[in-house]
């Protein structure tokens, strides 16, 4: 990939601790894009893959034989999404070099839906995130 600007390929691993203390692989999924972030997020799983948020559910697979993860919502961000960080249905998310967003996950009917609720963007490259509450954010930037 000598070329590219973006990973192309990603896998998301989800491991289960057995009883001698190895890990079980139970799932994997492939990406469209590097994976660099994941979060617990509501019984879900929240991903940044590339400039990417993606959304995923635990779904059964057929005849009861362990799980899956599903893809359910997706916000296409700006850059590369490097950090994440969530509160209640709150995420705030770390662009590389552009920006933090604040986006919300709502629940329309059977349907999630990720939105944009604030934006601020940053002059210098960002190395961390963090939600101290529902308004308030600290972002760690490199000095240029």
């Amino acid at each position: 990939m000598p070329n590219q600007n973006e990973l192309t390929k990603g896998r998301i691993l989800v491991l289960q601790v057995v009883l001698d203390g190895e890990f079980q692989l139970v799932a994997q999924m492939e990406t469209n894009g590097a994976v660099y972030s994941l979060n617990a997020f509501n019984g879900k799983l929240l991903a940044a893959i590339n400039q990417n948020i993606q959304l995923y559910k635990w779904a059964s697979c057929e005849f009861g034989r362990g799980g899956k993860l599903q893809p359910e919502c997706l916000y296409h961000g700006r850059v590369l999404s490097l950090y994440v960080r969530t509160r209640g249905d709150f995420i705030g998310v770390g662009d590389l070099v552009m920006c933090i967003v604040l986006l919300i996950c709502k629940q329309d009917k059977e349907e999630y839906v990720i939105e944009q609720l604030a934006y601020h963007s940053a002059t210098n490259w960002m190395s961390a995130v963090e939600i101290l509450s529902e308004m308030t954010f600290t972002l760690v930037l490199e000095p240029t």
